[in-house]
């Protein structure tokens, strides 16, 4: 540092830093005031492009500062990638290398920092200047959080609307860290909602309305809309997609509606559609009206899928209806909801759509195996990746098992194959276990079996089965499991196993008066039943809460009927002919 003071002000390396930059980057910050005041030259750039008051703003953006989820989707999803790549052109100019090797010890306050700002400003460093990626020292300062930092930096003429290389405004950036209150500065300071740089990327409320998973940006969305954002501009996506997509169409227009119906709940839906006029006709090629339903039903807010049906929308263009919509993305409780209210679920369906026509809501999830490892990325790409979101694989999972215990005829065959079929065909080919699609037809397929006594899989389904050993292995593991099971009885009962995974929910529930029970399940099923230990586990809990809803119950009614005693038998009868919103709303009255 001693011989960096005592250079010619304005000599650089060969990447063009001064000995300002270097003042700045080693956070010496008494050595750049020098510098300053001997009247270096405060505009000077790097080989990027960098100045002095750009690195000092860039070196406050904190190490890993983006969402995780964005950063790993926008490497892989061209959707998103324009994301991270205006993020990496922000963060370009921070000196990575040096602030790892100074450490925590070394780096200075926000407020000696801001002051040096002030400094250079007054200096006059050009606070509009842009680096060799079009960012400006505002688009830095949007990363460092700092909501003083950018108000100097405007307050010193920055432009609030000023654009990178990729059309990225600090509005994007402001979104893209979730940033409510820098949202909320910018807009009060002039920039403006719908920014967008010759089409070149979405304005603000597009990325807000398409990195709203878990809603968690609805009060940006929210902030956006007020601000004057548009929820039916159009962005042309030039993706190509996979045929394997319901989105396969490389001209497919989005919007920020279409996000919203992915992501927010019903109320910020509602508002869009009562208040900001959102277009439910999401104008494309090859698209109408009913495809609101295909977004409405990926959003986890089932109120949003129950909202579109209720305005009619029962099938996107492709014919496919809210349960295939429902068994695609992995919903599972929206599929329970719509077999409970009389759909079928061995529908077909019936459209134009060659790769999807004559599939069964079973058929659909099981080929969409996204999370296989011989999934490609086009899949992924088709998908917009929107498969990867945290527990998709359980959804998956449990839509699979929904879609079986309600009656999935695992006979049917679609396009010549029967689901086991195409279960195991996409079995990866260096894989021991079976897909979670096969192993699951085939320990429903065994139980099923067991308590009834009656073959569940047909000849073609059997002649499969033998003709692949890890399947049939499987199938026989399945088998001896649930021999075992309804030979062994829990410790100190006369309660099988078996019982527990097969007999009706309210006759397990009845077990839990039984102490031995509760205190034995859990000794040994898991080492004797590795197979069906999850079943089991789940079959208990269920089977707890329902004895523990029921014991409300009954005392909420000896209660309201002035019985002493709420385990009078008449009470029971009473509780098995009460819909779950009667136990609520009995169970409520009682805690009003």
């Amino acid at each position: 540092m001693k011989r960096m003071s005592q250079c010619k002000d304005d000599i650089a390396d060969e990447n063009g830093n001064t000995a300002l930059h270097y003042a700045i980057s080693y956070q010496e910050f008494e050595m750049a005031k020098k510098l300053i005041s001997l009247g270096v030259d405060v505009c000077a750039a790097n080989s990027d492009q960098v100045t002095p008051l750009q690195l000092a703003i860039a070196n406050r953006i904190p190490i890993g500062c983006l969402d995780k989820r964005t950063a790993d989707l926008g490497k892989r999803v061209p959707l998103f990638s324009i994301c991270l790549d205006s993020y990496d052109c922000a963060v370009n100019a921070r000196n990575d290398k040096v602030l790892k090797a100074l450490g925590c010890n070394r780096i200075r306050s926000d407020d000696d920092n801001r002051k040096l700002v002030k400094m250079l400003l007054d200096a006059g460093a050009d606070v509009n200047v842009k680096d060799l990626f079009e960012c400006s020292p505002i688009h830095c300062a949007v990363y460092t959080g700092d909501l003083e930092l950018v108000n100097i930096l405007i307050d010193a003429g920055a432009d609030v609307n000023g654009h990178n290389d990729l059309g990225v405004t600090a509005l994007h950036y402001a979104v893209l860290c979730r940033n409510v209150s820098m949202v909320q500065l910018l807009l009060n300071r002039g920039a403006l909602a719908n920014a967008s740089y010759n089409n070149v990327c979405e304005p603000p409320l597009f990325w807000a309305s398409m990195l709203n998973w878990d809603n968690g940006l609805d009060v940006i969305i929210r902030t956006l809309l007020e601000a004057g954002g548009d929820l039916n501009q159009f962005h042309s996506s030039d993706l190509n997609y996979s045929d394997s997509s319901i989105f396969s169409d490389s001209d497919f227009l989005q919007t920020p509606f279409h996000y919203i119906l992915m992501y927010g709940d019903i109320d910020l839906v509602k508002l869009c559609i009562e208040k900001y006029n959102a277009d439910l006709k999401l104008t494309g090629e090859n698209m109408d009206e009913n495809d609101a339903l295909k977004f409405a039903v990926y959003n986890e807010d089932i109120s949003v899928m129950n909202l579109m049906l209720k305005k009619g929308i029962t099938k996107c263009t492709y014919g496919l209806t809210a349960l295939h919509l429902a068994s695609l993305w992995f919903r599972p409780q929206h599929v329970q909801q719509l077999i409970a209210d009389g759909d079928d679920v061995n529908r077909l369906v019936r459209g134009d759509y060659d790769l999807y026509s004559d599939f069964t809501p079973l058929a659909l999830v099981v080929d969409n195996n996204t999370f296989s490892n011989g999934a490609t990325q086009e899949l992924y790409e088709a998908l917009e990746c929107e498969m990867d979101r945290p527990n998709a694989a359980e959804d998956r999972r449990r839509t699979i098992k929904v879609l079986l215990d309600c009656g999935a005829n695992l006979n049917q065959k679609i396009h010549e194959r029967t689901a086991l079929e195409i279960a195991i065909s996409n079995r990866p080919a260096n894989s021991e276990e079976p897909d979670d699609a096969e192993r699951l037809i085939i320990e429903h397929t065994a139980e099923v079996e067991a308590r009834t006594n009656e073959k569940v899989f047909d000849e073609y389904n059997l002649k499969l089965i033998n003709a692949n050993p890890r399947s049939k292995a499987y199938y026989e593991k399945c088998q001896a499991e649930l021999t075992a099971m309804r030979n062994s009885k829990i410790e100190g009962t006369s309660i099988t196993y078996f019982s527990v995974l097969t007999k009706p929910l309210e006759v397990v529930a009845r077990n839990f008066r039984n102490e031995k029970f509760v205190q034995e399940f859990e000794v040994n099923y898991r080492e004797a039943y590795p197979v069906y230990a999850w079943r089991l586990k789940e079959k208990f809990e269920v089977a707890r809460a329902r004895q523990q809803k029921n014991e409300r119950a009954l005392f909420a009614l000896s209660r309201m009927l002035k019985f002493a005693d709420p385990s009078f038998l008449a009470f029971e009868t009473v509780l098995k002919y009460l819909t779950e919103e009667d136990f609520d709303s009995l169970i409520n009255s009682c805690t009003v």
